[in-house]
């Protein structure tokens, strides 16, 4: 049997955001952008649970990147 969608983990943007420390701009940016897996549903993204964590697993430099 194939998993469908409703069988993922999704929280609301708020949600993931307060659950792993992550403002919700940032967390919108990411979405929008397409770092991690959601969808807007009306006024509400929801978040793909295993995607933020993967994305979060993965170490990254803090702060803007160097100017050129």
């Amino acid at each position: 049997m194939k998993p469908t969608a409703s069988l993922y983990a999704v929280l609301t943007a708020p949600e993931a955001a307060k659950r792993y420390g992550l403002s919700r701009p940032y967390l919108i940016r990411l979405l929008a952008r397409g770092a991690i897996r959601g969808r807007k549903a009306g006024g509400t993204w929801l978040v793909d649970a295993a995607s933020l964590r993967k994305f979060l697993s993965v170490p990254r430099r803090r702060g803007r990147p160097p100017k050129k």
